[in-house]
């Protein structure tokens, strides 16, 4: 075996797990990622600040090592970057990756620290849409002389730096892409876009399935259930959803609400949704391993967000085959085409209820159309297999189903 190893490089992944809740799209696309590597030609480090991994891996039988961050993601850029620099360098690295939940999750230091540790070898996975910076202070001294806003260009330019000190940036949409060039002058050139994608046996519509779990829920057969599946953030907007849920239900007296999630607002949240005459079919069903199924018991799904990337779990609810209403995010716009396979709505409460509305209003028969060519849009554009191999091509990984392909033909040829 000594022949395997002769190139083994040692991936170092850095991530920060939202201490509100453990799991969620960024988490599951690493996990895809991961467990695609060929682990005879790569050693792998995850580095989080809290482990939801080590389980999940020893489940799949992969031999990822998993580390705790073992100090605090905060303070000054030369003490931050020593202390980035001195762990890294512990680990050895070949190349270092570092996934961000939120767009300023790492630093300037973190990423110089990486940059040296593997002579500059560093990549970056951006999952969500950056948000817009501090307006810059504009204007002229005595109407001659122009207002430099120093204030502005100090919080800038480590950030801008950021994309410089990246080999490759993995954006998960093109809007996500544009967004970051423009806002914050990340190269183009070393972005590629990469759409994740989804098992389409594993998110599948089963009429089996939704029986048995509509009959765990309490909910009749005939009813129509709307879902949303997300983190209960605040980027989130789930209170436009259970607004305008009660402003339907009052002509629906047959619609349930399935708020699968945890979060820091899930008490808010809860609050909010006792207040409404509707809230005995407002159900929060907090985090779930099998999403699958309760997006095979619903009929709609909702993604009421300010700000995403590129949502895994409403491509999951389109191969399912639900009907999606989803406001206008980066990455939503490269997917959904309104009518056709979802509809877009505006990013406010309105905007969502007319959704719904729209939605209700469909034939059985139209609102089928819309969620077979949902499906179909998945099928052949959205197959995870596609998209996790590209990733890891792009992460300079080689992938284990790379490897059958390459161990086949050589059988073939023989």
């Amino acid at each position: 075996m000594r022949h395997l190893t002769v190139n083994m490089k040692h991936h170092v992944f850095l991530t920060n797990v939202p201490p509100e809740c453990d799991w969620g799209g960024c988490e599951r696309q690493l996990l895809d990622y991961l467990s695609e590597v060929d682990y005879t030609r790569t050693k792998v480090s995850l580095v989080a600040t809290k482990d939801v991994f080590s389980e999940r891996f020893e489940r799949l039988g992969l031999p990822v090592e998993v580390l705790q961050i073992p100090f605090v993601l905060e303070g000054r850029f030369p003490q931050r970057f020593r202390k980035m620099f001195a762990f890294l360098k512990s680990l050895k690295p070949s190349h270092v990756v570092y996934v961000h939940n939120y767009f300023l999750t790492f630093k300037c230091a973190d990423f110089l620290a990486g940059f040296i540790a593997t002579r500059g070898n560093t990549f970056s996975v951006e999952v969500l849409g950056a948000p817009a910076p501090r307006e810059k202070r504009d204007g002229r001294y005595f109407g001659i002389i122009p207002i430099i806003d120093w204030r502005w260009w100090r919080r800038m330019i480590p950030i801008i730096l950021r994309g410089w000190l990246c080999r490759r940036i993995l954006v998960v949409s093109h809007e996500v892409k544009e967004r970051i060039a423009k806002l914050y002058h990340y190269p183009k050139k070393r972005m590629q876009v990469v759409y994740h994608g989804v098992d389409l046996e594993e998110f599948s519509p089963d009429a089996d399935i939704r029986c048995a779990m509509r009959n765990a829920l309490d909910i009749p057969e005939n009813d129509t259930v709307i879902i949303s599946a997300a983190r209960l953030s605040t980027q989130k907007c789930l209170h436009r959803l259970i607004n305008a849920f009660d402003s339907i239900s009052k002509e629906h007296k047959n619609c349930w609400l399935l708020l699968l999630g945890d979060g820091p607002l899930r008490s808010d949240l809860e609050k909010l949704a006792n207040q409404k005459p509707s809230k005995e079919r407002i159900k929060f069903l907090g985090f779930r391993e099998n999403v699958a199924d309760f997006l095979r018991t619903s009929d709609i799904f909702v993604l009421p967000s300010d700000m995403e990337g590129l949502a895994i779990c409403m491509e999951a609810a389109m191969a399912t085959e639900l009907a999606c209403v989803v406001t206008k995010t980066p990455g939503a716009t490269e997917v959904i085409r309104d009518g056709v396979n979802g509809f877009f709505v505006e990013r406010s409460e309105r905007g969502v209820l007319e959704g719904l509305v729209k939605v209700l209003s469909l034939s059985q028969e139209q609102r089928e159309k819309v969620s077979r060519q949902a499906r179909e849009f998945v099928k052949e554009n959205l197959n995870s297999k596609n998209g996790v191999q590209k990733a890891l091509g792009i992460l300079e990984m080689d992938s284990k189903t790379e490897l059958n392909d390459k161990l086949s033909s050589s059988l073939l040829a023989s």
